[in-house]
């Protein structure tokens, strides 16, 4: 979901998975940013706003909540890990894995996005476990188990990121059939149940909580 700069230019930037986390925002205006539609139409039993990430599994193979090869899941905060655990009971051991980089690594991780600034503490950085493939909350048939507001910040940003003016980007590289095939920046968000005010409220929480997590990390 691409959501239209007030001052005029429309971005598009990365997603939560490991491998996307590492790519550049590009314009939104890009040949690949809003690609044509594939022939045949959305499924419309399936209600919105969820009908657009329940075509992604037959569109693009997988979702956003699947990976392959080295690729990695969402990086989660401490706000993040204590809301799952309250919402399932779970040891954070269950859902939470680790990535050890090294200094130079963790540079430009963080470099990449602003969300991604904190995001590595004392060399780690956490994230959501993955298992067959898929994250370890995710089921097949139903999508993330979890309630709306007990999923990672980041998961609920998703496909959207902000850059350091304040400019919302979303994902390009064919990681997110919506974005893929929406032909509007408006569509994009209407057929993701998004709102760009409350796509802010969350990021502001997640900049607030890396902040917090930043303090409270070991030296």
């Amino acid at each position: 979901m691409a959501q239209a700069d007030r001052r005029g230019a429309r971005t598009i930037g990365t997603g939560p998975r490991g491998v996307n986390e590492n790519s550049p925002a590009v314009p939104i205006d890009s040949p690949r940013a809003l690609a044509a539609p594939p022939a045949g139409s959305y499924d419309r039993r399936v209600p919105l706003p969820s009908f657009a990430c329940a075509q992604c599994p037959a569109a693009q193979g997988r979702s956003c909540c699947e990976v392959s090869g080295d690729e990695r899941l969402a990086s989660l905060t401490e706000g993040d890990i204590a809301r799952i655990q309250a919402a399932t009971g779970l040891a954070r051991t269950r859902f939470v894995d680790r990535e050890i980089l090294p200094p130079e690594e963790a540079a430009v991780y963080e470099s990449l996005r602003p969300a991604n600034y904190r995001s590595i503490r004392s060399g780690v950085r956490l994230h959501l476990r993955a298992q067959g493939g898929a994250c370890v909350l995710h089921d097949p048939a139903h999508g993330c188990g979890l309630r709306a507001d007990d999923r990672p910040l980041r998961c609920r940003l998703y496909p959207f990121e902000f850059d350091e003016l304040g400019r919302m980007h979303a994902e390009p590289t064919g990681a997110c059939h919506a974005v893929d095939t929406a032909p509007d920046a408006r569509t994009l968000l209407a057929s993701l149940g998004a709102k760009e005010s409350s796509l802010r409220r969350v990021h502001a929480e997640l900049l607030a909580e890396l902040r917090a997590d930043a303090r409270t990390a070991p030296r």
